[in-house]
């Protein structure tokens, strides 16, 4: 019982990172229409600077959040113009090979700057925290605690600002937005700067978790990618669900086989994306069966 408990409250903060990368991810696909396969590498830059920031100030590794934020207000922009624009009217495929370009050059200029070392930003004069019969370090409990509140900063924002409800507008339907009033090529930036900013952050916060290397960044992808199966990206509350699956069956997988964990989850992790691709259109056409008239398109309002 104190096993399940202790794999429990490990994989909620583990949990938590990917459900923020997760709704990230959905952000950026509903609104900038781009299957972005680059985003857990951008989340491996967050943690690399999570890394240098502690070992080279000697600072908090939350302090890199200082810096991610202003870096993702110039990249985003820049990735913006570069690649995802362009892409806004290409089909869905194009988005793939670009962002996966994206990926593989992310991974080779960490290579480079880094000598593929393995880096982690976890405080190890942090002490622990006991819950119950449960310990665990002050590093699982922050992460938590912080995952927590910028999925809930998320989700508040999206629901509760202008911002937020003029990006709904826009992955909602496009061109009914434009007709009201809302500036759809602004909101598709704005999109773009947040989802980064948001891999960036919770980048931070994996790597006071887990060593990350220039190739996590593909790991970390294929398990978001993996929550947005299960979910299938319908509900937050869905989706938040999976990733906390996701992140308690890491834990216990790697506590059950610490030398090979990590490659066993990868591998779970990718049959379910394959599983969930292959499934996923069935059960919608269950579903969805045919009409004479097209369905209505489902309210944002119901999906974030």
């Amino acid at each position: 019982m104190e096993t399940l408990l202790q794999v429990a409250v490990e994989g909620l903060g583990l949990g938590l990172i990917y459900a923020v990368l997760a709704l990230s991810l959905w952000l950026l696909w509903d609104v900038a229409r781009v299957v972005n396969l680059a985003h857990g590498d951008l989340a491996v830059v967050g943690a690399y600077t999570a890394w240098w920031v502690q070992s080279r100030y000697d600072a908090e590794p939350l302090a890199a959040v200082l810096v991610v934020v202003p870096a993702a207000a110039v990249l985003g922009p820049a990735l913006h113009r570069l690649i995802f624009a362009p892409l806004l009217t290409r089909p869905p495929i194009a988005s793939v090979l670009a962002t996966f370009a994206l990926s593989l050059g992310l991974q080779a200029a960490l290579r480079a700057a880094t000598s593929a070392m393995p880096v982690t930003a976890r405080d190890t004069t942090a002490g622990t925290w006991s819950i119950g019969p449960v310990e665990l370090t002050a590093a699982h409990g922050v992460v938590a605690l912080l995952g927590g509140l910028l999925a809930a900063a998320c989700v508040a924002a999206l629901r509760r600002t202008w911002t937020g409800k003029s990006l709904r507008a826009v992955a909602g339907n496009r061109s009914a937005a434009h007709l009201l009033g809302v500036d759809v090529p602004r909101m598709v930036r704005l999109t773009v700067v947040a989802a980064i900013a948001v891999a960036l952050t919770a980048g931070v916060l994996l790597a006071q978790l887990q060593w990350v290397q220039p190739m996590t960044g593909t790991a970390v992808t294929v398990k978001v990618l993996a929550v947005a199966a299960v979910s299938g990206l319908r509900r937050v509350r869905t989706v938040i669900a999976a990733a906390i699956a996701v992140g308690c069956t890491e834990v216990a997988v790697t506590s059950l086989a610490p030398g090979a964990g990590s490659r066993v989850v990868l591998l779970l992790s990718a049959a379910v994306v394959v599983v969930g691709l292959l499934v996923r259109p069935l059960r919608a056409a269950q579903d969805h069966p045919p009409a004479t008239a097209a369905p209505a398109p489902q309210p944002a309002e119901e999906r974030w």
